[in-house]
């Protein structure tokens, strides 16, 4: 990881916060659709989740944020502490949906994270994911240096799934094709941002959104179960 800066929100916020940045939560919240989460469903966030969290105004939300990017600020949800070898600080079969940003691929243990976040579904809980690939937006100066972290491929993610009791139930990726271009010349963003688009595309792209729900089959057993699965 020589040459980038350490994981922080602050990385994450100032890359937001640029032009590229507001173009890519568009772009990302477009393709995202998120559901009508009524009052009753209990919503939790994992990792950097404020961009997409903010349009979830009637569920009950709380986030986890790796400890290396959780800092000293305001939240406007509840915020916890992650850590990445131990337990997840909440409760079993807790939340309807789990929103995956800005984590997974700076996770150790990929196994025991979707372990973790099987347990805290509740029997018909959804997780989406977000997941890089290649070197998307956020990864190229000179708007953060943040580490690339680890690329999985697809076969990586239908086998962890698998392994987790989690059913991949749909995935597309986008493409940012202006990403090089923007990249290197921000004061040209806005005639871009009408000019180009994200394309949707099965295969290759910047980055990934999968969802996936709790099987069916398993979603009554005792969490611990799971973990014996081979």
């Amino acid at each position: 990881m020589d040459g980038f800066d350490p994981m922080n929100l602050e990385n994450f916020r100032s890359f937001y916060d640029t032009p590229v940045g507001r173009f890519t939560r568009q772009a990302i919240m477009s393709s995202l659709k998120l559901p009508a989460h009524p009052p009753t469903h209990n919503v939790l966030g994992v990792g950097y989740v404020e961009p997409f969290f903010d349009a979830i105004t009637t569920a009950h939300k709380v986030a986890l944020t790796p400890r290396p990017l959780l800092m000293d600020t305001q939240h406007a949800y509840p915020t916890l502490p992650l850590d990445d070898h131990a337990p997840f600080p909440l409760k079993d079969r807790t939340f309807d949906y789990v929103y995956v940003f800005h984590s997974f691929e700076y996770t150790t243990f990929p196994t025991h994270f979707l372990r973790e976040v099987w347990r805290m579904l509740a029997p018909d809980g959804k997780l989406v994911m977000l997941v890089p690939e290649d070197h998307p937006a956020w990864h190229q100066p000179p708007y953060n240096h943040l580490p690339p972290g680890h690329v999985h491929t697809d076969q990586d993610i239908e086998t962890l799934l698998e392994d987790t009791f989690l059913t991949l139930t749909f995935e597309h990726g986008l493409v940012f094709s202006s990403a090089a271009t923007i990249g290197r010349a921000p004061s040209l963003c806005h005639a871009f941002e009408k000019a180009l688009d994200w394309l949707p595309i099965r295969k290759g792209g910047h980055f990934r959104l999968r969802y996936a729900q709790k099987d069916r089959a398993h979603s009554h057993e005792r969490p611990h179960l799971s973990w014996q699965r081979a």
